[in-house]
């Protein structure tokens, strides 16, 4: 279900970004599998490409329990914050006891989610913005034994709501989003999808700045090309799209205007 979902999401972007293609005409409405969007993606686009000199920081999602997979925080945050193009890294570890603010600098990192399973806490986030710090338990989103599917869905929207409380976002104008108020857990199950809303994107960029956090520049390959900044081409594909810019670029337009010089009177 939720990689039916990623590439539902990903064939809409498909559509919209290949606008700027080359070679050939995609059709208007299909289902592709994630293989053949990715292989059709790097064709027609050349890939994405991160642009030199913008992104800095780290905010991590550390997976430190077994009981829900971990693929799980990855899909959250690929339909949602990603859109923000934050500095994002996921990965395994442990935790004893309470994070610490140089444990999260231990990790090089400017914030960290920590995801554990502690049945002995009934709090679903506990965080420490000073600390720079969240955690998520999903033991405490578990209490009423719901389905495998239910407590992914709800781990979902709680790492994301972690990620708005913790970075700045606080709470959405918008009705039914993940950071509009949740009194219990199982509202959470009230709550259509785990996209962090709009509507907090200005104030989350704001409040990272002041911890040293920016969000990277991204775009297709072709587009890269054609605004000058892209690197060198790595795959038949790029180098493609890299030869074709040139060469437009050096024919010129195939009918540019034209302005008279102003005559005397």
């Amino acid at each position: 279900m939720r990689k039916l979902t990623l590439i539902v999401f990903a064939t809409i972007g498909l559509l919209a970004i290949c606008d700027e293609t080359t070679t050939t005409n995609v059709p208007s409405k299909v289902l592709f599998t994630e293989e053949q969007f990715n292989a059709l993606f790097m064709k027609e686009s050349g890939g994405k490409v991160r642009k030199p000199g913008f992104g800095r920081g780290n905010i991590a999602i550390v997976n430190a329990q077994k009981r829900v997979d971990a693929e799980t925080f990855r899909v959250a945050f690929d339909i949602g914050v990603e859109r923000m193009r934050l500095p994002i890294t996921f990965q395994e570890g442990t935790l004893d006891g309470e994070p610490t603010q140089a444990g999260v600098k231990g990790m090089k990192a400017n914030f960290a989610i920590y995801v554990v399973d502690r049945p002995e806490s009934g709090t679903t986030i506990s965080l420490a913005p000073e600390q720079q710090w969240a955690v998520v338990n999903v033991a405490a989103l578990a209490k009423d034994n719901p389905t495998t599917e239910r407590l992914e869905e709800r781990t979902m929207k709680e790492v994301v709501r972690a990620f708005g409380w913790l970075c700045g976002g606080a709470n959405s104008q918008y009705p039914g989003t993940v950071m509009g108020p949740v009194a219990k857990y199982t509202d959470l199950d009230k709550i259509g999808n785990c996209i962090y809303p709009f509507d907090n994107y200005k104030g989350t960029f704001a409040y990272l700045r002041g911890f040293k956090v920016e969000p990277y520049v991204e775009s297709t390959y072709i587009r890269a090309c054609k605004e000058g900044w892209a690197p060198a081409p790595t795959n038949e594909y790029q180098q493609a799209i890299w030869d074709q810019v040139k060469a437009d670029k050096e024919r010129g337009p195939a009918n540019p205007i034209k302005i008279p010089m102003p005559t005397k009177k």
